[in-house]
This record gives structure tokens, C-alpha cells and sequence, in this order.
């Protein structure tokens, strides 16, 4: 027969182990937030500053999103450029690559307009 004293050592052993699972998970998703955040600042950095440099446009970067490396090693980043939220750009760089600018969508009219292009 177990002793109440076991029991009691028992459920601590269970929630000890418990415990660092879900630190263990938990650390490992505010690494890897923390890490999607450094590859949106890097990316928004070069972006703005190609489109700046290349265009004298300013742009305004409103979201992203970071596609795994499994998929295609991709940030994504949606923008306008400052002053008119109606010229969209939709702006790919490869973050294993040194940020390197893999496309550019957008408005035709707006592609055409400043002769936006990416040279790979």
C-alpha cells in the first residue's frame, strides 16, 4: 500500500515535470516571437531604405508576415507609400540571404508610375 506521504511526493514529481513542459514550450514561443520581430525590423530597415535610395519614396510599413524556411524563407511586407495608403506594395525579401529584395507587387498604375522593378 502507498503512504500518504508517496501520494503527495508523487503529484509533486508530476507537477515539477509539468511545470518545466510548459516553461520549456512556453520560452521556446517567446524566442521564436522575439526572432519573427528582428526579421521584421531588418526587413523594414532595408526595405525602406532601398525605396528611399532607389524610388524617393517613403514608405510606410503597416504588417508582415515571416514564412518558415521550410516554405520559401520569405518576410513579406505590406506597405503604402507615406501620404497616399491608396499606393499599396506588397515587398518579399529573403531573410537567410542578407535581406535581399525578392519582389514587389502592387498597383499597376503604381508600378508604372515610379518604373518599380527588381533586379535579382
Amino acid at each position: 500500500m502507498i503512504s500518504q506521504g508517496e501520494k503527495i511526493l508523487k503529484k509533486k514529481i508530476i507537477l515539477g515535470i509539468l511545470a518545466a513542459i510548459i516553461l520549456v514550450i512556453g520560452g521556446y514561443y517567446v524566442f521564436i516571437k522575439l526572432e519573427d520581430k528582428e526579421i521584421a525590423r531588418q526587413a523594414t530597415e532595408v526595405a525602406t531604405h532601398y525605396f528611399k535610395d532607389k524610388y524617393n519614396l517613403e514608405l510606410i510599413i503597416t504588417d508582415y508576415q515571416i514564412y518558415p524556411s521550410y516554405v520559401n524563407d520569405e518576410v513579406v511586407l505590406s506597405s503604402h507609400i507615406k501620404g497616399d495608403e491608396e499606393a499599396f506594395l506588397s515587398i518579399s525579401l529573403d531573410y537567410t540571404d542578407d535581406y535581399k529584395l525578392t519582389g514587389v507587387s502592387g498597383a499597376e498604375w503604381l508600378i508604372k508610375k515610379y518604373n518599380i522593378s527588381v533586379t535579382k
